[in-house]
């Protein structure tokens, strides 16, 4: 499954939502989520990151996500089945599965992510970024 594929599933589970593709952390050279997302709720609110891994060396070689922690409340990994076995999730990380037929028709929680303290400086970059894309 492609992370176009996987991008497009997460824009569906977002429909009317706020939801940024490729969302930079911060000014220009900084890092990028795969995807951001704001749910439309004050109580409490809920900023979401992902990140997409498509194949087993991209996740067991790449582990830029530990730098999303303190700027969204959840942080979900997105990934085709058997790509990140549950145990081994960093504590709090949540995990995606697509189901469906073919290349799947929707995303399942497999880990439920734990909310997290964010800093709020960093939040407030990220939001920053939302609103001049």
């Amino acid at each position: 499954m492609s992370a176009v594929k996987l991008l497009e599933l997460l824009r569906w589970r977002h429909c009317g939502e706020v939801f940024v593709p490729e969302c930079k952390i911060g000014s220009a050279g900084s890092r990028v989520m795969d995807a951001f997302a704001l749910l439309p709720t004050w109580s409490p609110l809920t900023a979401i990151g992902y990140e997409i891994k498509v194949s087993r060396s991209d996740w067991t070689s790449d582990q830029k996500f530990y730098n999303y922690l303190s700027c969204c409340h959840l942080l979900y990994i997105v990934a085709p089945k058997g790509i990140v076995n549950k145990g081994e999730l960093p504590d709090g990380i949540g995990l995606l599965e697509p189901i469906g037929q073919g290349a799947g028709t929707r995303l399942v929680m497999r880990v439920k992510a734990v909310r997290q303290k964010v800093d709020h400086a960093k939040l407030i970059r990220v939001l920053t970024y939302v609103l001049m894309w």
